[in-house]
């Protein structure tokens, strides 16, 4: 449907031709006098001057219904521009209603509109219309030349809306047709006034015939983007247990003020209640979050431990931006308890039979004989220091991008309190970066000490100890190999090393998908498995990484090897994950689920060298817990990135994969437990996208295109 705009002006500001009002979808053709009073607006005094044109003149035509028809050429800038001053502190909006006829050159953007800020570089939105779709230069990466959002321009008039809000943590936003299409295109760029040009101005705009309903502007801050759409605002992740505690609560809110009254619906399945299934919000109360209870259903059946129910909500209102306006649905987390009957696992139960006997002894007896053995998993001295390691890809430093998700609240903006955000709350004690920040003073290491002054920094690596490079091995970024020690524990060092490697031949998962789309998967799966590993195989860099890695090993010395790897793991595509394992290709159509059995050489060098991998020390079934890094889910339009969920066009869409690894091996060194951290699958941006969920949420918005691994150790003298 159609949205149109929200406006209480002040009384001050003075009122233009038509303005911004509700349910204004055209304009008097009367209110046509010349080709510059097609542009409209809502303005402050003092900030958009006169209007004034560049070789546009005789190219524009009034037609009898009220549109202006303009035919730009490909040979110079045809424009209107206004060097009026914007205020970003109060926000702007700018409107169009306009087709495509026809463009000079095929395939190229036709007609453009530029809010450029007054230092003269286009860091400020840059929108420019094709036949089929519209781009925006920071979102396509090559001056908005190819289309980054398609759309069928040319058939019927579209509705686009840009806005930018100071105060609204998406900064600046774009819709076709009442569509939110992206976030944050201007982002942390915007500076605060600008310029704007409307018309064929920019070198890749090559020309044709635009014919334009209107084009509104609004400078008084009255417009927020955030207002743009009706939005119902859903707090809390409700967590609840069959046998106690059974309820837990979420709030829902309006996130902009209805003209009428909003009735929202709630429903669940047979596993949980709520205590109120209908709210009203009201043009008086749209701001007053309202509770709502949630309690598990204790049923009789014996199901998953935990297991997720939805909580769906219909939305009805005799307000059109508000009237079945869509509601992403509630997950909430239920504990089972009859796995056992109703108290689940007794203490005692130690093999998990729901039944306590002789059993349980020679378990716990056979755990305590385990542990007489030097360093096996699990077993450790009580006197020995507990060390918490993390290894993160923070994804370009942490410098705005737009692959980190089109619809994410961090797209186009710094993601540096963020990244420290996540590290903190990691609990982590050293964290091994890749794709680090490079600027002096770091700003993540800034927001890090603002938290806890002990934390520091070295070349790839954060961390609460005294950090120096490996005395035996000098780091080597032409080889991405970088090599340190930490001091942990007075005379204690760890020695920690941060590879990113880069296999040849490419992303092996990739290529094994393309050998399924194209039909080469061979019925010899061993001479499958060893075309794969020559195309990828870069087994100089696995010797380097682990003749470096072995000095340490020799010695006994504590070592941890940590990074992204850009490569799959022997541990991961095993025989039996290749019968029961979960399909790394998303939204796979080919009938060929991408899982074979492959010893991937870079993570089997590093084994046989007697590296251990902490994560599959801890969890030893890639089929229970395939323990994803890449990727986390992504709306479908993010630039640069493969298409995710199933709403995708054909593929191929992404490969999903755990190729971040935590290694390590040492005397009295032994991992305790292990967890990958990620985003929060109940975010709007990763909702219903996802299968195979980080082990640990994050509260706030995902940072990275990479989940984080932790790996917790304990280290003996």
């Amino acid at each position: 449907m159609t949205l149109p705009f929200r406006i209480l002006l002040p009384a001050v500001i003075f009122t233009c031709i038509c303005g911004f009002a509700r349910g204004i979808e055209s304009r008097d053709s009367l209110n046509f006098i010349t080709s510059l009073e097609q542009i409209e607006g809502n303005v402050l005094p003092g900030t958009l001057s006169s209007w004034t044109t560049t070789n546009i003149d005789g190219k524009t035509t009034i037609n009898g219904d009220g549109t202006m028809t303009v035919s730009t050429s490909d040979s110079s800038f045809d424009a209107w521009s206004n060097a009026g001053t914007v205020d970003s502190s109060i926000g702007w909006t700018w409107e169009a209603r306009l087709r495509i006829d026809s463009d000079l050159v095929a395939g190229a953007p036709v007609f453009d509109m530029i809010s450029r800020d007054n230092t003269g570089e286009f860091a400020a939105p840059w929108i420019m219309f094709f036949a089929n779709g519209i781009s925006d230069r920071g979102t396509t990466g090559d001056y908005g030349a190819t289309v980054a959002w398609s759309a069928d321009m040319s058939t019927n008039f579209r509705t686009v809306r840009m806005a930018y809000d100071p105060y609204d943590g998406n900064g600046t936003r774009l819709w076709l047709d009442g569509e939110l299409l992206a976030t944050n295109i201007a982002g942390d760029f915007y500076n605060a006034s600008s310029m704007i040009f409307i018309g064929r101005w920019s070198a890749p705009t090559k020309g044709g015939q635009t014919t334009i309903d209107y084009i509104r502007f609004d400078t008084t801050g009255a417009y927020s983007p955030s207002a743009a759409l009706g939005n119902v605002v859903i707090s809390g992740d409700p967590v609840v247990y069959e046998d106690g505690p059974t309820a837990d609560t979420f709030t829902v809110s309006l996130g902009v003020a209805p003209v009428e009254d909003v009735t929202i619906t709630l429903a669940a399945d047979d596993q949980i209640s709520l205590d109120i299934d209908k709210l009203v919000f009201t043009p008086d109360n749209w701001n007053t979050a309202q509770t709502i209870t949630v309690t598990a259903i204790d049923d009789e059946v014996a199901e998953e431990s935990t297991h997720n129910s939805d909580i769906t909500f219909s939305v009805t209102s005799a307000d059109e931006d508000y009237d079945d306006v869509a509601v992403t649905p509630l997950t909430v987390l239920i504990y089972d308890n009859n796995l056992c009957g109703p108290g689940g696992y007794l203490t005692a139960d130690v093999n998990k039979d729901c039944i306590v006997d002789l059993a349980d002894l020679a378990e716990i007896a056979r755990q305590w004989l385990a542990c007489t053995v030097t360093n096996r998993i699990g077993c450790y001295n009580v006197n020995a220091t507990e060390l918490k390691v993390m290894t993160f890809n923070i994804l370009s430093g942490g410098d705005p991008v737009a692959t980190i998700g089109a619809t994410s609240p961090l797209y186009y903006k710094n993601r540096y309190q963020d990244i420290a955000n996540v590290i903190i709350e990691s609990g982590a004690d050293i964290v091994g970066i890749t794709e680090h920040n490079t600027s002096n003073p770091d700003p993540i290491l800034t927001a890090l000490q603002a938290n806890d002054s002990s934390w520091r920094k070295l070349g790839k690596i954060y961390a609460k100890f005294a950090i120096e490079q490996d005395p035996y091995n000098p780091s080597n970024s032409s080889r991405n190999s970088y090599a340190y020690r930490v001091n942990f524990n007075e005379d204690q060092w760890i020695y920690v090393h941060v590879a990113h490697w880069w296999p040849s031949g490419g992303y092996g998962p990739m290529v094994v998908q393309n050998r399924i789309i194209n039909g080469s998967v061979p019925a010899d799966l061993e001479q499958f498995e060893q075309e794969i590993l020559n195309t990828i195989s870069i087994q100089e860099t696995y010797n380097y990484t682990r003749d470096r890695l072995q000095t340490h090993i020799d010695a006994g010395r504590p070592v941890v090897l940590m990074g992204d790897f850009n490569e799959a793991s022997h541990l991961d595509w095993t025989a039996d994950y290749m019968v029961s394992g979960a399909d790394r290709w998303i939204n796979n159509s080919s009938g060929t689920p991408l899982r074979f059995d492959i010893e991937w050489r870079g993570s089997k060098t590093m084994t046989d060298a007697g590296m251990v991998d902490a994560y599959r020390a801890i969890f030893p079934d890639p089929v229970a817990k395939p323990g994803n890094t890449w990727t986390p889910p992504y709306a479908n339009n993010t630039p640069g990135r493969r298409p995710y969920d199933a709403d995708a066009p054909d593929g191929p869409n992404q490969v999903v994969d755990r190729i971040d690894w935590i290694m390590y091996a040492g005397k009295g060194v032994m991992v305790t437990d292990a967890a990958v951290i990620g985003e929060n699958p109940n975010n709007p941006e990763h909702q219903g996208k996802s299968e195979i969920q980080p082990d640990i949420r994050y509260s706030g918005s995902w940072p990275s295109d990479h989940r984080g691994v932790i790996a917790t150790f304990k280290i003996e003298r």
